[in-house]
């Protein structure tokens, strides 16, 4: 799997240019080919960020909800759900998965990545 922070970053990026928000040649890349700016004035950015849809499950359209996929440890496994690394929500995420997922689209070392104990209350 690839490190988390570069999968959202992916994620927010497909989901800007399906969504006709922006464009790819707008978008920055450093040296080594991360995106490091979006193209996108911030409060629109912010904006897509906070509503999470750019971090769930896609191609599973309903024909009365957005999401209607039914596989949701497809790319990843229940233990890494239970951590809380989950890598396309089933459901509209919450607030605390975004500022999780905010999180990770900053990490650019591998440190989300991380094993996290579920069970530690610290």
């Amino acid at each position: 799997q690839p490190p988390i922070g570069s999968y959202r970053r992916i994620q927010l990026a497909r989901y800007i240019i399906n969504e006709h928000f922006g464009r790819g040649d707008a978008m920055a890349f450093d040296d080594r080919g991360n995106i490091v700016d979006f193209g996108l004035e911030s409060e629109l950015l912010e904006q897509l960020i906070d509503e999470g849809k750019a971090f769930m499950t896609s191609g599973c359209a309903g024909k009365t909800v957005d999401c209607a996929c039914n596989r949701p440890f497809g790319n990843c496994t229940p233990y890494q759900a239970a951590q809380g690394r989950w890598r396309n929500f089933p459901i509209p995420p919450e607030e605390s998965d975004i500022v999780h997922a905010r999180r990770q689209l900053l990490d650019y070392d591998g440190k989300e990545d991380e094993e996290i104990d579920p069970f530690d209350d610290d």
